[in-house]
């Protein structure tokens, strides 16, 4: 039973992995891939934010910014702009289309949200909890996948 808790764990967290790795369309006949999303995201919760700015919050290169932001400007999810007075940094902030595909984005999120949050309601407080410790306790632990041993099942077996 351990064994398959743990194949079952990490099914989960390859499918969340590939989920973040598949393009999306959100209605524009374009797909966005999850670095990009985040970028509207971020230029969505910073309006008027510069690429040294988005480089830091992202946690990417400024050339990896320019590279996304090139792309995301010819799709027509944000656009560029100077300051008046600076002409020299080059600002982003999303367009029209931009702000309606982040709505999409979230939208997405909010459903599947919704499911996990229905289920952990039906649980019982007790059985919310061993979820939570079950969580805390391989959150920061090497899991791969193994033979099953004999350390893993239990003596009810």
């Amino acid at each position: 039973m351990q064994c398959d808790v743990i194949h079952n764990f990490l099914n989960t967290a390859d499918a969340l992995n590939q989920e973040g790795k598949r393009p999306k369309d959100y209605g524009t006949g374009d797909v966005l891939y999850y670095a990009e999303t985040r970028m509207l995201d971020a230029v969505y919760r910073n309006p008027r934010v510069n690429a040294v700015q988005l480089s830091r919050q992202m946690g990417i290169t400024r050339g990896a910014v320019t590279q996304m932001s090139n792309r995301l400007e010819k799709k027509g999810y944000i656009d560029r702009f100077r300051r008046e007075g600076n002409n020299k940094v080059k600002y982003y902030r999303l367009t029209e289309l931009g702000q309606a595909v982040k709505a999409r984005h979230d939208d997405y999120h909010k459903a599947a949200n919704r499911k996990i949050c229905e289920y952990i309601k039906s649980l019982g407080s007790q059985e919310v909890e061993i979820i939570i410790d079950f969580l805390k306790v391989i959150k920061d632990l090497p899991i791969s996948e193994f033979e099953c041993s004999e350390h893993c099942h239990s003596k009810k077996e």
